[in-house]
């Protein structure tokens, strides 16, 4: 078909540069407005100043002009210094996000620095920060890579996701409006997971979605699905590609995370499989890879590019734009300024447009991605070093699907395709969270400086597509018959055109950008088409019909049948015809009989072919199970056909373990003939029996397992028919007694040698309950006896009492019968013969006291125990007050009695009272001159003086006294002169004073 319209399509290739800068370019990043972001590093050197860099940033659109461009610098406040920026993202609002390095000399570290600018690239904040896992040095020590930087779409904050060396990966949450920090975390799998690095995310209102990779004992790609508001995750999933033992197609440095339009997510990246050891030159590389996953988390499909072309491992470059094509592109390098470079674009996992571009005097550091152009071409912006005129330069290169072979944008190239491969879940977890991955560090002082670039054409072609047509071989065609398919397109059109068809049904070559060669693994009809986007996507098929073909005929080797047997001759369907030696047309036969048969066939592509097999009679089969033979009851039997048959079938289906092996177990209770069919060569049968006559012996049951007292017995018989009985071995006869706990086997033979056997278990013979009564014989006065008779299931009492415990208080004989749980019984007997009077009038008399004296009680014999009414246990009581006393007393015999004493209040002498005279002459007769109290005496103090007025004497106990005496010598007569202090009970203390006559 051809459109009535033409779109055309232009490639080009130009730069950008100023003749004293070098530029580090990274992946340029559209804008609303529809231009480009491109931030890098710049470079300056001079034999003054040395080498020297910082950031740069500006604003281009895809055809190379300069919007505005700026540099990035310190104003001195470290050296050496250095800046570099390499994700750049624009705000909703317009502004714009940079991030990158800035080195911190007090830290010795690389910091992690994010700056915010107008649309203009003028600074409205900077901030830089760095991490609490670093350590000081650089490299590994604070290594973190930013994979890719996002805006939320529903709050405005910024969210930045990366990896450090050894710490897993993480994510960065700042606030747009100031750069502080929302929160940070670090995500870390199991110790045996290596290099976690990430790939992006996708931020939906509640959640985040983070896709990463590690390496280890198994490469696992993890889901995270992430709180926004905490950084938790709150859901994770791992993958692995299948087979696990295969990690060539396994994405070795991750790109960017693309989301799709229809929400599904891809993954992509350079592979291991890139490198082989001792390259032969033939074997081919897995360059990259490409995994899709739906919304919802499941693997949708994954592909890898291959080839056999040796890259330099460090500028392969994937890119997923969301409408599922991209850009695939390596370089295969010669030298530092001579290289290949193969650009590889693709849709949904088809290759549309191969090329090899050949750079001479051209060195390239790195490779950016690719970025959609505004005509669907694909830009590609990098830093090109020129060897003839030393001088770096930014090299723009838009290509497209539609371009055609050139010096100016390459040569179509066929040395790549895709293989696809599988994706499964595994089971694997996160091992832990930190947060505060990140904390602010030093802020830097950044100058901006307005920067000059020029524009410096190359070359360009023009192309375009507005015709296709798909022309093939032929349109019907036999199976196994080979299918060429022609694209013709218009000249100027240099797009691959994808076919699709049926790929269960043919395996395809693509010969080259134009023809393919198809080879068809069953008969078919069906379409192949084609489609070609020009300013509309034109579209062409084929109708397709592979026809039957299966080749010659065979209906197998020469056979032989035995009587009564059918033989299937088989010709196979899949031809047009058949024609049998007797005129039937089926693609089967029924043989018979002996004989010579044939059958002639057409294919649907009028090829004739024919065979013959020759049937002859085949002998009697010879089949042998032994003579009819004899059991005995459960006896099982083998029986064994002999070897060299092809299967074996037994009947009936009665007690017998198998009814197709050569060897079978049956066991039949009751006279049984079985039969045995067996097949020496297909179709040919042997056949044999065999009788099987049952004799029996009577079942004995000896009973249920029992148990009995001791003392007890039980009586086993094993019942009659049978010639002899064997009981645990022993010669015996019919009946046996048991009287021990054990097993008890016999085994009793019949006449006919057939024999039956049981056991009965004594599982137990019980001890007899023992009982103890209390032996007391005797019982005091007025008190009881209770006899226990332990615990037992059941009781009987010679007073009719069926209770554990009686109480008795009179004289007589008392039995009890007992029965345990195991109906086992006991008995015992207990006397009372005496019943002992109680302890009586044990206390004295009534009598008096004074109201300052005290007595002393006691019992008029002694007994065992003593409780006074005051609680005392003390055999005696002393008193100082008058009332009634009682004392319950035991004796020896455990018998309790009480009594009582009356003590009354006796009319005494009360108060002080003291004689004038004494005589100290040791005739015993007032000999001690002394104050008489009578009462309860509180305190008391008695002093004596001589005529000076000297204290000669002193007492503080009432009763003491004077002797007459002063430091052993006798006093003279005369007068001496007293007092007397002391306070009775109930009364205030008194002094009294006087004067006594000592008398010689």
């Amino acid at each position: 078909m051809r459109t009535e319209k033409i779109c055309f399509d232009t490639a080009e290739r130009f730069f950008i540069k100023n003749d004293t800068i070098t530029y580090y370019p990274r992946t340029p990043v559209h804008t609303r407005d529809g231009n480009f972001l491109l931030v890098g590093e710049y470079a300056t050197y001079s034999v003054a100043n040395g080498l020297h860099s910082g950031g740069s940033l500006m604003k281009v659109d895809e055809k190379g002009t300069i919007l505005w461009s700026k540099l990035y610098d310190s104003v001195g406040v470290q050296t050496p210094w250095y800046l570099y920026y390499y994700k750049v993202i624009e705000l909703a609002d317009g502004s714009i996000i940079m991030a990158g390095g800035v080195n911190n000399t007090i830290a010795n570290n690389d910091d992690f620095i994010v700056t915010k600018t107008n649309s203009n690239g003028q600074i409205i904040w900077s901030k830089t920060f760095t991490s609490r896992f670093w350590v000081s040095g650089h490299g590994s020590a604070d290594f973190y890579r930013l994979q890719q930087m996002k805006q939320d779409p529903f709050t405005g904050d910024i969210y930045l996701c990366g990896t450090y060396w050894t710490t897993g990966k993480g994510i960065l949450k700042l606030n747009s409006i100031d750069g502080s920090i929302i929160w940070s975390k670090s995500y870390q799998l199991s110790q045996s997971a290596a290099f976690d690095e990430a790939f992006g995310m996708d931020i939906r209102s509640n959640d985040i979605v983070y896709f990463g990779r590690s390496l280890g004992i198994k490469n696992l790609t993890s889901v995270f699905v992430i709180d926004k508001n905490t950084g938790v995750p709150i859901q994770t999933k791992f993958f692995q590609s299948v087979p696990s033992v295969t990690v060539n197609q396994d994405i070795l440095k991750p790109e960017e995370l693309s989301v799709l339009n229809n929400g599904h997510y891809i993954i992509s990246g350079s592979c291991y499989g890139q490198f082989i050891y001792n390259w032969n030159g033939i074997d081919t590389f897995y360059q990259a890879s490409v995994i899709e996953y739906d919304n919802s988390l499941n693997f949708v499909k994954a592909y890898t590019f291959r080839n056999a072309i040796q890259n330099n491992m460090g500028n392969t470059k994937v890119t997923v734009y969301p409408d599922g094509s991209g850009m695939f592109s390596m370089l295969e390098f010669f030298s530092g300024y001579t290289a290949n470079v193969y650009y590889i674009q693709f849709n949904n996992g088809i290759i549309v447009k191969q090329r090899k571009r050949f750079y001479n005097g051209e060195g390239m550091p790195w490779e950016n991605n690719a970025v959609k152009a505004k005509d669907g071409g694909d830009l590609m912006v990098k830093l090109l070093g020129d060897s003839a005129t030393n001088i770096n330069k930014i090299e723009f290169l838009k290509l497209h699907t539609s371009d055609t072979s050139s010096a100016c944008i390459g040569y179509n190239d066929s040395r790549t395709f895709v293989e696809p491969f599988d994706v499964e879940t595994v089971p694997a977890s996160l091992d832990s969270v930190r947060d505060k991955a990140f904390r602010e560090s030093i802020n830097q002082t950044i100058t901006v400086i307005d920067n000059q670039l020029e524009k410096t054409p190359a070359c360009f072609q023009v192309s375009y597509c507005d015709t296709l047509k798909i022309i093939p071989s032929d349109t019907v065609l036999c199976f196994r018959q080979p299918l060429t398919i022609t694209i013709h397109k218009n000249k100027a059109c240099g797009t691959i055109v994808p076919l699709s068809f049926d790929t269960t049904a043919t395996n395809v070559t693509q010969l080259n950008d134009t023809t393919f060669l198809f080879l068809f693994r069953k008969p078919w009809t069906g379409y192949i088409s084609g489609s070609l986007q020009g300013c509309t996507l034109m579209k062409d098929s084929v109708l397709i019909k592979v026809l039957q073909a299966p080749g010659p005929v065979s209906l197998g080797p020469d056979s032989s049948i035995c009587p009564f047997n059918t033989i299937l001759l088989n010709a196979h369907s899949g031809y047009a015809s058949y024609k049998w030696q007797d005129g039937k047309t089926d693609s089967t036969y029924n043989a018979t009989s002996p004989g010579k048969y044939y059958v002639t066939v057409n294919d649907a592509c009028g090829e004739i072919y024919s065979d013959t097999i020759n049937i002859t009679a085949a002998p009697p089969v010879p089949l042998s199970i032994g003579p009819d033979r004899t059991k005995c009851n459960n006896d099982t039997l083998r029986l064994s056909a002999p070897s060299g048959f092809l299967n074996y079938s037994w009947s009936p289906v009665y007690n017998i373990n198998s009814t197709t092996a050569q060897d079978v177990i049956i066991n039949p209770a009751k006279d049984t003939t079985y039969y045995i069919k067996a097949e020496k060569t297909p179709g040919c049968f042997g056949f044999d029996t065999i009788r099987i006559k049952v004799n029996t012996s009577p079942i004995i049951n000896l009973g249920k397992d029992t148990s009995f007292c001791s003392g007890d017995s039980i009586i086993l018989n094993a019942g009659t028919g049978f010639s002899n009985y064997t009981w645990n071995g022993n010669n015996g006869t019919q009946q046996l007694v048991a009287k021990q706990k054990g097993d008890y086997i016999i085994k009793a033979t019949t006449a006919q040698d057939c024999s039956s056997a049981d056991t009965l278990s004594v599982l137990n013979v019980f001890e007899n309950p023992v009982v103890q009564l209390n032996q007391d014989t005797a019982i005091c006065t007025g008190s009881s006896k209770t006899l226990d008779a332990g615990i037992f299931a059941f009781y009987l009492w010679n007073t009719g009492s069926i209770s554990k415990t009686i109480t008795v208080n009179s004289i007589g004989i008392y039995a009890v019968s007992v029965t345990d749980n195991n109906g086992c019984k006991g008995a015992d007997t207990s006397y009372l013969k005496t019943i002992l009077p109680l302890p009586q009038q044990f206390l004295p008399g009534d009598t008096t006291i004074c109201s300052y004296g005290d007595i002393t009680l006691q019992t008029l014999q002694n007994y065992n125990a003593y409780l006074w009414s005051n609680n005392s246990k003390a055999p005696v009581l002393k008193i100082t007050k008058p009332g009634t006393y009682w004392l319950q007393v035991t004796d020896k015999y455990n018998c309790t009695g009480k009594d009582s004493i009356e003590v009354l209040l006796k009319d005494c002498m009360l108060g002080f009272y003291i004689p004038n005279t004494f005589t100290p002459n040791s005739d015993q007769r007032n000999d001690i001159f002394r104050p008489l109290l009578f009462g309860n005496i509180i305190q008391y103090k008695f002093t004596v003086y001589n005529r000076w007025g000297q204290m000669i004497y002193q007492s503080t106990t009432p009763g003491e006294g004077w002797d007459g005496f002063v430091k052993g010598m006798e006093e003279k007569t005369g007068i001496y002169m007293w007092t007397c202090m002391y306070q009775l009970e109930g009364e205030t203390p008194i002094n009294k004073k006087g004067t006594v006559t000592l008398i010689k």
